[in-house]
């Protein structure tokens, strides 16, 4: 998949469903929001730390609570375009300039 077709199936998405038991860090959250696709992700390890209030949680081992949230996020439109605004906002906390920015002045705070 190159990145014009991954940014068409993020556009055209209902949703990504990251239903993640452990993750690193959950650059695919990321990278929905900054295009407008809203989130259903698993509330596991560091997830809740990258989504913030900008995307609808569950438990992953929960198939009661991942259905009940793919339902709201499919046919309630005020609370996806509420998740959709909350996406893009989040999403520009993140950046490669900024982490590379964080990074260094870390680095000569060591040094």
């Amino acid at each position: 998949t190159n990145d014009q077709d991954l940014f068409n199936l993020y556009k055209n998405a209902v949703a990504l469903i990251y239903p993640s038991f452990y993750e690193g860090f959950g650059m695919p959250i990321i990278e929905a929001m900054s295009i407008g696709c809203p989130v259903i992700s698993s509330n596991s390890s560091s997830l809740t730390e990258v989504f913030g209030d900008a995307a609808i949680s569950f438990t992953p081992s929960s198939i009661s609570e991942l259905t009940n949230n793919i339902e709201k996020i499919a046919f309630d439109n005020d609370l996806r375009k509420k998740i959709i605004d909350l996406g893009f906002k989040r999403s520009q906390k993140f950046s490669w300039e900024r982490c590379i920015d964080e990074t260094l002045t870390i680095y000569n705070k060591i040094i």
